[in-house]
């Protein structure tokens, strides 16, 4: 077999990779492009590491003129099997630099939002060069490619217990389901079923993709007897004509498209309503979920086409060290964070809970087709080396979650804990409605309920709300502040930016108690959208003012809270939304309530909510952001009585304890 021909690496890039032989520097340092139009030449010419580079880069600032600060740090001799190359490297700005690393030992730590994207570059013999690198078909709709998602799905249905803790001869359908026609007709019929009028066998699959700005066909009670008797394939967008094209090619029969299988107009939303409280058993029974990653809209194919250019990983280099020229395989290990992870579709938050419960996934991405379930990770490149680089990509992407939301029999702290991973990663999603938050979520809290065993409250559980209330933000992102209701303001529903669950494992006691919960639903499901609710919560109610000098300072009953030593900080203040951070300097209703301090661990560190008085008959607060840190003398400044602390709006004092209510 002859070898595959080795892809273009730019000069600079073959001199990090491996020294040209008149290389005499004994500097750690090593030059590389020195501003962005060397770098996107490079990029026009073919360079594989630089146009992996330029991909990271956010497009909008590509009229900027970075500065690029290169640096090679000192690595292993070029003998060594195994060499590592990451570049590390921050959203274009004035203050822009690239920084390549060459070591097999060192080990990147992204600061603040940085990230770090890692090169493998792995020494071939002549034996290996000709099945490292899989050739792929020109288009993921071939059948050479097809055949394969057909194996993976046949491979886990008969060999992954955890993939099939549901039984895949399906008991249970959706109301709705798509009847995708025959394969031999040349246009086939699409035909909407109603499951419990139709005797079905078999299973179904799933579409997850994103519904975009353009306005495709849906499902209303106005073509609802049309879509009954069905319409021919070609009638329906692009999207989903290849939908249905992959689930005959796959044996399958039928297909739930949510557009297609859920009224979306005509009926008032009361079939929304009524087929959101399926949505766990939509996904999590189906066969397979077919994942449109990039596709920004029904209007675009499922399908890439590509060439070998087009082809993300991995590849082979040959580069030359003291006369000696020898072939790498190079591959980049964030494959999966970039092609799955960050495609289009995977952001939304809608798809999110989608991902989660589908037992397994095609995801058609940009270039490649990639297999995800519950015990594998799998590509259409797949060759040994290519899937152990696959694997090792996935496992710090968030992967481990799906096989998580189907164990059973766990301790109540495992299950609390995958929740609060799951929570991370769903306020990072977004929203084409933000009043979406809550119900877009629904179908993975319920399905963490079963096995959680315990209430559902706004997007927490009411065994550990004491501890589960002191989450954060940390950066808006640019977000405004909701002018649709969400959720109370206790709850990280209300809030905008990314979100930081507390830590579960901090030890000490909650020094606040909440004893009584009020929801308002907007329907029935008490796993859905809120119109309103409130909290009682007992605690140690403080007066508070915030100084802004270079960073937020706490003033509270009159005293500024000071650091314990000089080697801790001051506690940092953390706002719930952008309104609250710019109006509160000054604000004369600000009160606080410490929430947990931790004993062993950090001893001394402490969590406070941060209150603001809406109403002083009644008691009532709402929660504006908190403040955490190690200071000095937490007992007097947050705990212990002070003078005139019985005449503070409150439902009730006992005790030197205050009982208030948060909205």
């Amino acid at each position: 077999m002859d070898r595959p021909p080795p892809v273009t690496v730019c000069k600079a890039c073959r001199m990090l990779l491996v020294p040209e032989p008149n290389d005499q520097t004994s500097s750690s340092i090593k030059p590389s492009h020195r501003d962005q139009q060397t770098l996107k030449q490079s990029v026009d010419d073919g360079c594989f590491v630089c146009s992996r580079i330029w991909e990271r880069l956010d497009p909008s600032d590509e009229e900027t003129t970075p500065y690029y600060k290169d640096r090679l740090s000192p690595g292993d001799k070029p003998e060594k099997r195994w060499r590592r190359a990451a570049i590390l490297y921050n959203r274009l700005s004035h203050d822009q630099s690239l920084t390549f690393f060459i070591d097999p030992s060192v080990f990147l730590r992204s600061r603040g939002r940085q990230e770090c994207t890692y090169f493998s570059l792995r020494h071939l013999d002549e034996s290996s060069a000709t099945d490292a690198v899989k050739r792929l078909p020109d288009s993921t709709k071939s059948p050479e490619t097809l055949s394969m998602a057909k194996e993976w799905i046949f491979d886990c249905v008969k060999n992954h217990p955890t993939c099939n803790h549901i039984n895949t001869e399906r008991s249970w359908y959706p109301t709705r389901l798509l009847d995708c026609g025959s394969q031999a007709d040349a246009d086939p019929l699409c035909t909407l079923v109603e499951t419990r009028t139709n005797r079905l066998t078999g299973s179904y699959m799933t579409l997850s993709h994103c519904w975009g700005l353009v306005d495709c066909i849906k499902l209303t009670t106005d073509n609802y007897a049309q879509m009954v008797k069905g319409i021919p394939s070609s009638q329906l967008p692009q999207l989903y004509q290849d939908a249905l094209y992959v689930t005959r090619s796959l044996g399958v029969q039928y297909l739930w498209i949510d557009s297609l299988c859920i009224i979306q107009k005509g009926d008032n939303l009361v079939d929304w309503n009524q087929e959101m409280t399926l949505m766990s058993k939509v996904y999590s029974s189906s066969l397979c979920n077919i994942s449109a990653g990039d596709a920004p809209d029904a209007t675009h194919s499922l399908f890439c086409a590509r060439d070998e250019k087009n082809s993300y990983f991995p590849e082979i280099i040959e580069c030359t060290f003291k006369g000696i020229t020898s072939r790498y395989l190079i591959s980049e290990d964030r494959y999966w964070n970039i092609e799955v992870t960050r495609s289009l579709l995977n952001t939304r938050a809608w798809v999110f809970q989608e991902r989660l419960l589908a037992p397994r996934i095609l995801h058609f991405g940009k270039r490649h087709l990639i297999w995800e379930c519950r015990e594998k990770l799998a590509t259409d490149t797949s060759s040994d080396a290519s899937a152990s680089i696959l694997a090792e990509s996935g496992k710090s992407s968030g992967v481990f979650l799906k096989s998580s939301f189907a164990r059973t029999g766990c301790e109540k702290g495992f299950y609390l804990e995958t929740w609060a991973t799951a929570v991370r990663l769903y306020a990072t999603c977004k929203l084409t409605f933000p009043g979406d938050r809550l119900i877009a979520l629904s179908a993975l809290a319920r399905s963490m309920g079963t096995l959680i065993q315990d209430e559902y409250v706004a997007g927490m559980w009411r065994g550990g709300l004491e501890l589960d209330m002191l989450w954060c933000i940390d950066g808006f992102q640019g977000a405004s502040t909701p002018t649709t209701y969400r959720a109370p303001t206790w709850s990280w529903m209300a809030s905008v930016g990314r979100v930081w669950p507390a830590e579960r494992l901090m030890d000490g006691l909650p020094l606040i108690k909440v004893e009584k919960i009020h929801l308002d639903y907007v329907t029935e499901d008490t796993w859905g959208m809120l119109r309103g609710g409130w909290l009682h919560l007992r605690g140690h109610l403080k007066k508070l003012s915030l100084i802004h000098v270079d960073d937020w300072m706490m003033v509270v009953n009159g005293v500024r809270v000071e650091a314990a030593t000089k080697y801790d900080t001051k506690p940092h203040v953390f706002f719930d939304t952008p309104e609250s951070e710019r109006n509160k300097e000054s604000e004369p209703n600000l009160y606080c309530m410490i929430g947990r301090r931790v004993t062993t661990v950090c001893e001394g560190l402490i969590f406070v909510l941060l209150l603001e008085l809406v109403d002083g008959e009644t008691g009532t607060f709402k929660r504006i952001g908190i403040a955490r840190g190690v200071i000095k003398d937490p007992e007097t400044t947050f705990i212990s009585p002070s003078g005139g602390e019985d005449e503070f709006p409150c439902l009730e004092y006992v005790g030197g304890q205050h009982l208030i209510c948060i909205i």
